[in-house]
C-alpha cells in the first residue's frame, strides 16, 4: 500500500482532468486533516477544479482511513450532504 501511494502524483488526475473540470454532480469532499499521503490541500485544489464541489469538511486529526476511526463525522457530514441534493 505505501509504494502504491507513493507512486501516485498530481499527474495521474491530468488524464481526466476535462471529466473534473466538467462535473456538475453535486459533491462533498470529506477530508482527514492529518492524512500523510493526501494533504489538505488537496481537497481545496479539487474544490476550485470540480464546479460540482459543495463542500470540504474537515475531519480534525483524521489520517488515510478516517472513515473508519471517525465514523460518526463522516457519517453526519455525508448525511447533511445527502439531504442538501
Amino acid at each position: 500500500m505505501e509504494r502504491l501511494l507513493m507512486s501516485l502524483a498530481p499527474t495521474e488526475l491530468g488524464r481526466i482532468r476535462p471529466e473534473l473540470e466538467a462535473c456538475n454532480v453535486p459533491t462533498l469532499l470529506v477530508w482527514g486533516t492529518a492524512d500523510v499521503f493526501f494533504h489538505l490541500e488537496w481537497a481545496h485544489w479539487l474544490q476550485r477544479l470540480v464546479p460540482g464541489v459543495t463542500d470540504v469538511v474537515e475531519i480534525p486529526g483524521g489520517r488515510l482511513f478516517f472513515p473508519d476511526e471517525f465514523a460518526d463525522d463522516f457519517v453526519d457530514a455525508a448525511e447533511r450532504h445527502w439531504k442538501t441534493v
